[in-house]
C-alpha cells in the first residue's frame, strides 16, 4: 500500500459522496487505524467486526484490519439479530 501511495499519492482512492480519499491519504488513514486495531490486540488472523455502512470508512477499516494481520468481517448494521446471529455476531469476533 505505502508504494502505490508513493506512485499515486494524489490520485482519487475512493469516494462515497461525502468523503473522498486520494491514495495517499488513504494509506496514512488505514495505517493509522491499523496501529489503534494492534493496540487492541487481537492475534494474527482473529477476525475484527466492522459494523458499517456502505462508505469510504468500511473500506480504510477492512484494509486497516489487513495491515494489523486481522480479518475484517462485515456486519451490516440493518441486518436482523437472527443474520447477525448466524455470522456469528459479536462473540465471534475479538475486536
Amino acid at each position: 500500500m505505502r508504494d502505490h501511495a508513493e506512485v499515486n499519492g494524489n490520485k482519487l482512492a475512493y469516494s462515497d459522496g461525502r468523503t473522498a480519499l486520494s491514495c495517499g491519504r488513504l494509506a496514512a488513514r488505514t495505517a493509522r487505524l491499523a496501529g489503534h486495531l494492534a493496540d487492541l490486540g487481537p492475534a494474527r488472523g482473529e477476525r475484527v467486526a466492522l459494523w458499517l455502512d456502505n462508505r469510504v470508512e468500511a473500506v480504510e477499516s477492512y484494509l486497516a484490519a489487513v495491515r494489523a494481520a486481522g480479518v475484517g468481517v462485515p456486519v451490516n448494521p440493518r441486518s436482523t439479530d437472527k443474520v447477525r446471529r448466524f455470522a456469528g455476531g459479536p462473540e465471534a469476533v475479538r475486536v
